[in-house]
């Protein structure tokens, strides 16, 4: 059974891909291309609309844990909130 539970830290990502994800199941980088439109389109949205581009990057890293650009965006966003848990990870 795989577990739903959101992670605690409040990123909005569920705990197996935030606080307990395994790096060593990562994919590799060039996997993660077919993402790529859906980082654009939270990035155009972060600044007018941050529930959005949060959303949109947590779609991401439900698919892709390691997607550096959907990691760096929700750590801004979060940040930003302020949910110092969520962006210290």
């Amino acid at each position: 059974m795989t577990d739903r539970s959101l992670c605690p830290c409040g990123s909005g990502l569920r705990r197996l891909r935030c606080c307990a994800l395994d790096l060593a199941g990562l994919s590799p980088r060039d996997a993660n291309a077919p993402l790529q439109t859906l980082v654009e389109q939270a990035d155009a949205a972060a600044d007018n609309e941050s529930a959005a581009a949060i959303a949109l990057s947590c779609q991401v890293l439900e698919r892709a844990p390691g997607q550096e650009q959907a990691l760096a965006l929700l750590f801004r966003l979060r940040k930003a909130e302020p949910r110092p848990a969520a962006a210290g990870r």
